[in-house]
């Protein structure tokens, strides 16, 4: 049994969710020394960690319909990849490398995610969002 199905009321998963979230948002504004980039990529190539896994898990698996894991998790690996972008090297980073090969897969399985939801939010309005 995994901790989203002993949390049928998802109480644990959104407080736990949260609370991620205030932290990576304070990570955010760099203001303490520490960064998004500084806790999330690490080694001296700047891997992300794979603990963005249980984020997506959340979004695919363990949401289950439940709209604020799902929002809340999208948004902390949003913020979690958006410190591997190019052009946020320069302020995250200081010099630290942070490799942006790492959050390829992580963004595509969000970016996928997304997609998914905008078709699904189409069909139930019922409009058809065109295929590309």
């Amino acid at each position: 049994m995994t901790a989203l199905e002993m949390d049928p009321l998802g109480v644990v998963t959104h407080y736990a969710l949260a609370k991620l979230n205030e932290i990576i948002t304070t990570l955010a504004t760099g203001s303490s020394g520490v960064t998004v980039a500084s806790v999330f990529y690490v080694g001296k190539d700047g891997v992300l960690v794979d603990q963005w896994k249980a984020l997506l898990r959340i979004l695919t698996k363990g949401g289950k319909g439940d709209a604020y894991a799902q929002k809340v998790a999208s948004m902390s690996l949003a913020k979690i990849l958006i410190a591997s972008c190019p052009s946020k090297r320069t302020t995250e980073s200081k010099g630290r490398p942070i490799s942006y090969a790492s959050a390829v897969e992580p963004l595509e399985a969000l970016t996928a995610w997304i997609v998914a939801q905008i078709k699904n939010a189409g069909r139930l309005v019922g409009f058809c969002i065109p295929s590309f």
